[in-house]
């Protein structure tokens, strides 16, 4: 993955790359770790339990698209893949792979660029309008402006496990353990003390938080970098002030698997039958 923080191209898309975008099947498990907190918000506000009388929230419905190079030598290879719900503003990204094993590039487009083009083509494609939602007066509040949702499935690198894993322990929690822990960065990330800068550290070392961190809603407005833009202590609203919750998921060790000795989570790819570790983002509206 790339850096998040580096200058994307406004309103640019896959095809602007030479990149071939191609639906592909959804398979339910692969975003059933999202679904949970998608159904109490969808667009008519009720839940699965709803009161007697009044509709269930309509389940997710989800499309899948994978993003690959042109074809090099008869080979095309899978650079992105996601899955989009229009209906419950969320993006989940299953797989992502732009650069290689010595830091060069498979392609110059950005990471937060394709989620911005993947979200904004999936929101036509369910609208059957080109125009988007906006009535042609005013800015362009750009592709992310109705982004609610995003979740990262299924993280496999060694960076993300690590960083998960402290973060579950400076939450006092146990990754091996079945369970989530909760980072709301306008109150964890506020004040300026030792705590919140390490948290901070934490969460910017996670490679899919940082990007959520530094992700830009609206055209002409980011989260700036790490240093938090436009001066201040890059805590709170400075940085990640588009987020309002982190939520970091551990599916816990398989007993059958775990033999007792220590998870190693910055081994790559983890073996099978270790914890599966997701994310899921919820952003300010």
């Amino acid at each position: 993955m790339d850096d998040p923080g580096e200058t994307s191209a406004v309103g640019c898309t896959v095809e602007d790359f030479g990149l071939i975008r191609n639906s592909t099947p959804w398979e339910p498990p692969t975003t059933a770790f999202i679904d949970q907190y998608l159904v109490p918000t969808s667009a008519d506000g009720d839940s699965l339990s709803s009161p007697a009388g009044r509709s269930p929230a309509r389940a997710p419905e989800w499309n899948a698209f994978r993003i690959s190079l042109p074809h090099i030598v008869s080979i095309r290879r899978v650079i992105h893949q996601y899955a989009v719900s229009p209906s419950h503003h969320a993006y989940v990204t299953l797989w992502v792979q732009l650069t290689t094993s010595d830091d060069g590039r498979l392609t110059e487009m950005r990471y937060r660029d394709m989620i911005a083009d993947g979200y904004a083509s999936a929101q036509r494609s369910d609208s059957g309008s080109g125009s988007g939602s906006g009535s042609g007066s005013g800015p362009d509040p750009g592709p992310l402006s109705s982004l609610r949702w995003l979740g990262a499935a299924n993280l496999v690198g060694a960076a993300s496990r690590l960083a998960i894993r402290r973060i579950f322990e400076f939450m006092g929690e146990d990754v091996r353990v079945r369970g989530s822990v909760e980072v709301r960065p306008a109150h964890d990330l506020a004040c300026d003390t030792s705590a919140s800068r390490l948290l901070r550290r934490l969460l910017f070392s996670e490679p899919f938080a940082r990007a959520a961190l530094m992700l830009p809603r609206r055209n002409g407005s980011g989260s700036g970098g790490e240093g938090g833009g436009g001066g201040g202590t890059g805590t709170g609203r400075g940085v990640g002030g588009n987020v309002k919750r982190l939520i970091f998921l551990s599916a816990g060790c398989d007993s059958h698997g775990d033999d007792g000795s220590s998870d190693d989570l910055s081994v790559y790819p983890p073996p099978p039958h270790r914890l599966r570790l997701d994310l899921v983002v919820e952003l300010e509206q």
